[in-house]
């Protein structure tokens, strides 16, 4: 059964399980999608993309943050974190939420 994970958008990197992705945010949907991400499990979808485009992934891998740091510089809220790639997955379906945040349906293990 396919299981829905949050993505994150505008990250282009092939994140491979066991290595550690360095992050800084800033655009405020990104924002608000981790502060969700850290109420839930931590966990957050990295596609891999042939050619730039999201919709066009065929797998990803998942990401657990495990440090995690709010700071508000110049009136604007960044979100600094370090996350750990898990596990490779393999994209079944994406679709945009209201706000704009990405949702990808994915099976574990079949990537």
């Amino acid at each position: 059964d396919a299981l829905p994970i949050s993505v994150l958008p505008h990250v282009m990197v092939m994140l491979i399980p066991g290595q550690t992705l360095p992050l800084q945010l800033f655009r405020p949907q990104e924002v608000s999608m981790v502060r969700n991400v850290i109420q839930r499990d931590r966990t957050f979808a990295v596609l891999a993309y042939s050619n730039g485009r999201e919709v066009d992934a065929q797998f990803g891998t998942t990401a657990e943050i495990y440090a995690y740091r709010e700071e508000h510089e110049f009136g604007i809220d960044t979100v600094k974190l370090k996350a750990v790639g898990r596990q490779r997955f393999k994209v079944m379906e994406i679709r945009t939420q209201a706000d704009g945040i990405k949702q990808a349906k994915m099976q574990i293990g079949r990537a």
